[in-house]
Formats: C-alpha cells, structure tokens, sequence
C-alpha cells in the first residue's frame, strides 16, 4: 500500500485529520491531539 492510501485509510478510520487553515494545512494525530504543519508527503529533501 502506497504512503498516500496509508494516509487516507489512518484519516478514514478517525486516527488522522486534515485542518486547513488559509494557506496552511496541518495534521492533527487524534490519539495523542498533536497537530503539525502539513505538506505534499513527497515534498523535496
């Protein structure tokens, strides 16, 4: 399974949530509450 199904399955099954605020996006892991910026997983290194 490739990392973006990862993703979308965790977000389907309520482990992860998408926030978008303006421009930014941020990532907020339910378990634990923790939200970090968020962008394009295959951004550049």
């Amino acid at each position: 399974m490739e990392t973006t199904g990862l993703i979308q399955r965790a977000i389907e099954d309520g482990y992860l949530q998408i926030i978008t605020s303006g421009k930014t996006e941020k990532i907020r892991y339910v378990a634990v509450n923790l939200a970090e910026k968020w962008s394009d997983p295959e951004e550049k290194v």
